[in-house]
């Protein structure tokens, strides 16, 4: 968790403001594909895991990423960083649990971006 607040961070302090967010949410649902976490199979052993903390901290990096790409006139202005890792963790389960290759995640992530997006002009 705290190698994904970093980079999250790096992306917020550094990153595109208009594409940070993207890059970000891609490569968490490309990952999410690839490979089961740790907390994933620890809580499958019955191994109590607690990321509340974690969990927030990224939440509060996102949500960093969030505001740059709203100041940037990239993400509609009423999106929140609630929504977004609501968006996130459930993309990120979909393609963990179906097994998406890239062309699904391509397509799926392709329509999340186009809802979060400002509609032009």
């Amino acid at each position: 968790m705290q190698r994904l607040t970093n980079q999250v961070g790096a992306l917020a302090a550094e990153g595109d403001p208009a594409t940070a967010l993207f890059e970000f949410f891609t490569s968490m649902v490309e990952q999410a594909a690839a490979r089961k976490t740790v907390v994933d199979l620890l809580a499958r052993t019955g191994t109590d895991v607690q990321v509340a903390g974690a969990v927030q901290a990224l939440q509060d990096e996102i949500g960093r990423l969030l505001v740059r790409a709203q100041q940037a006139g990239v993400v509609r202005p009423e999106v929140r960083a609630g929504e977004v890792m609501a968006l996130l963790t459930s993309t990120g389960q979909g393609a963990l649990q179906g097994g998406w290759d890239r062309e699904l995640q391509g397509r799926a992530l392709a329509i999340i971006f186009s809802g979060l997006r400002c509609p032009e002009g």
